[in-house]
């Protein structure tokens, strides 16, 4: 495919409002590719050029793009302004497009792949002197681009290539390209939670012929998590599944580790032997070089293991909170770190052993081989206790002291159950101390946009943050609180500028906002935040409801009742927030508390 006519289909797309519509002319782009093209086009429509756990990005700031333009716009000797340019549109690539014009370029003839290629060589420049070398790549294409090219072009090398869709749609088109129909999702979603390349997925559906379970897991690459649902009671846990194993909910990273004897096939760099990554597939290895020292040490061929990385105080035997845990998550003075919040890491499933895929055995037979191999894990790595319960009240009893030690709550899990990558179910559910009672609890949700605010924080640019939570029924993002409580003054800038790089000029065609609760400034569903309410109740105003319940019919929606922020940026997926289904359960329980 030329990039002309990758170009003009992002402009279809980018004018399309119906989901539907989208999935359809994605699909129709699709078929038209050739192989080598259709994994760097479904990363370039996800504004990536790699899959998600690679962390190569373009690290290309607008300011660097505009100076590139405006060194063009000299040596053409057209007067042409850049920043005055942008400070009008807010779009670096409605000003690559405007140059374009007075450029009078015509259609190119480049090919697609080699638009990639050079975008990934302009990624890869790093060192003295990388961001001028990026600027002479952006020089010499948009000198040739024509203005349409030049406008996506601009887009994706900053980083503002902004759809409206989601890796959800994505899928929905590989299906759509397929059959002609949305039959083959289930299928691709849990192929894609077993390898996490929808780019490579897409190849082997598309143009090997392949299953979608024909995708095996490969060490090194990672799985995405299993996910929990909620009980309002260890009585609820025991009704739902009459025995489970039982383990402590830690407030730290989920993490999941690979370990590799010989070292990993895929992009490993000489010697590497362990993979670290976050909950939404982030890379983390670099950031703890202690516990992957320790792994190395490992008497095993190859391991995939799940579990929690949890700051530790040795002085006091305690637990630190989340917040400190996470600062260990930083690219910069990571031995002072390592040295000023040490670590233990507790793990809690075993999904890879010495070759083999472990996901579709049970988490019974899982848990007999992870106490065998515990024996070589060094003292960094912990084995989470698993007691089997089978009576409400005992189970009560162990939940409660498992929060007077000062942990969350506990994961019940059906013994007989596989492990399910990127799936929400029953067959681990979570039991955290609760609102409603004596408890306490929290809501996962993410920032759907923010309101510049009033009084003292006018001069912050900002004042509160709509929030919302995602709803996989209807594949929408459903608001739930405006959020202004909690955050320390020096905080509102700096989050502030993280929104602000994930700000979009229109409506996600997968969000639900109420038109009274419109935010000054949308962005995308990417910071995860946990905020603590005092209690969950019905509002006009919010979006959040169950599909096809009661409540769906009323017009009314779960709101969050004086809702503050508790932590920003958890290490989750905003597909992984708080579901309206565990909303539905917190407020009728709120009901039962009260009658």
């Amino acid at each position: 495919m030329l990039f002309i006519d990758f170009s003009n289909s992002l402009s279809v797309l980018e004018t399309t409002n119906s989901r539907t519509e989208i999935t359809v002319k994605l699909a129709e782009i699709f078929n038209k590719l050739e192989y080598a093209e259709l994994a760097q086009t479904i990363y370039l429509l996800q504004g990536r050029i790699a899959p998600e756990y690679i962390p190569l990005e373009l690290n290309f700031s607008n300011k660097s793009f505009l100076t590139a333009l405006d060194n063009l716009a000299v040596e053409k000797q057209i007067e042409f302004n850049p920043k005055l340019e942008y400070s009008k549109l807010g779009d670096s690539g409605r000003v690559a497009e405007l140059l374009s014009i007075k450029l009078a370029n015509q259609d190119s003839n480049f090919k697609l792949a080699d638009i990639f290629t050079s975008i990934t060589s302009l990624a890869n420049q790093n060192g003295k002197g990388a961001v001028g070398k990026k600027q002479e790549i952006v020089k010499i294409l948009i000198s040739s681009f024509s203005p349409v090219e030049a406008r996506y072009f601009g887009k994706i090398v900053t980083g503002h290539l902004r759809l409206g869709f989601s890796q959800k749609t994505l899928l929905d088109a590989i299906s759509w390209a397929k059959l002609g129909t949305k039959a083959l999702r289930p299928r691709l979603d849990r192929a894609l939670g077993v390898r996490s390349d929808i780019g490579l997925l897409a190849s082997e559906v598309l143009f090997k012929d392949n299953s979608p379970e024909s995708i095996k897991l490969e060490i090194g690459i990672p799985l995405a998590a299993q996910l929990v649902e909620r009980e309002k009671s260890a009585l609820a846990i025991i009704k739902r599944m009459s025995t489970c194993v039982v383990q402590a909910k830690y407030d730290g990273l989920r993490a999941q580790l690979h370990f590799s004897k010989t070292g990993f096939e895929t992009g490993s760099s000489l010697g590497e032997k362990v993979r670290i990554f976050s909950r939404n597939m982030e890379p983390l290895t670099d950031m703890f070089p202690d516990l992957t020292s320790s792994l190395e040490k490992i008497g095993l061929d190859s391991l995939i293991i799940d579990g929690e990385i949890i700051g530790y105080d040795e002085s006091t035997d305690s637990f630190l909170p989340f917040q400190e845990t996470s600062q260990r998550r930083r690219k910069y003075n990571v031995d002072d770190s390592v040295t000023n919040i040490p670590i233990n890491y507790y793990v809690f499933d075993l999904l890879y052993l010495n070759g083999q895929d472990l996901t579709t055995t049970t988490l019974e037979k899982r848990l007999d081989l992870l106490a065998e191999i515990s024996k070589n894990f060094p003292s960094q790595i912990k084995l989470t206790l698993s007691p089997i319960y089978t009576d409400g009240k005992e189970l009560e009893a162990y939940f409660r002291k498992l929060l007077d030690e000062g942990l969350e709550g506990i994961i019940a899990k059906d013994p007989n159950s596989y492990y399910q990558p990127g799936k929400r179910g029953y067959d681990w559910i979570k039991l955290k101390a609760n609102t409603f009672s004596d408890l306490k609890d929290t809501v996962d949700g993410v920032i759907m946009g923010y309101y510049f605010g009033r009084g003292q924080r006018a001069k912050f640019g900002i004042g509160g943050f709509l929030v919302g939570v995602y709803n996989k029924e209807t594949d929408t993002y459903q608001t739930i609180a405006k959020v202004g409580s909690g955050v320390k003054e020096l905080e509102w800038e700096v989050f502030k500028d993280q929104l602000t790089t994930y700000q979009v000029n229109k409506l996600p065609l997968n969000y639900l906002i109420n038109k009274d609760l419109w935010p000054d400034v949308l962005v995308e569903p990417k910071i995860v935040i946990e905020i603590d309410a005092d209690e969950i109740t019905l509002s006009k105003n919010h979006t959040a409801v169950v599909k096809d319940s009661q409540l769906d019919k009323s017009g009314l929606g779960y709101s969050l009742r004086f809702p503050r922020l508790k932590t920003w940026g958890r290490d989750k997926l905003p597909e992984d927030t708080t579901t309206p289904l565990e909303l539905q359960t917190l407020y009728n329980l709120g009901k039962s508390k009260l009658e």
